[in-house]
């Protein structure tokens, strides 16, 4: 990661989280993405965004 952003919006009581994460951008070896975290009663509780780098996988001698 090159940068890791995470913005608290509202805590509220919930049994679970939905995420969603959606990749907006891969270009030239660079990705970027957005994630958003709502509560079960549709509360949004927080925000985040990232910035990677995007290399090929390798393989390794256990891969079949």
């Amino acid at each position: 990661s090159l940068d890791n952003t995470l913005r608290v919006c509202t805590l509220v009581p919930t049994e679970w989280v939905l995420i969603d994460v959606r990749v907006h951008a891969i270009a030239r070896g660079f990705g970027h993405g957005r994630v958003e975290l709502w509560a079960e009663d549709g509360t949004l509780l927080a925000t985040a965004s990232q910035s990677c780098v995007v290399r090929p996988r390798t393989s390794r001698p256990d891969d079949a």
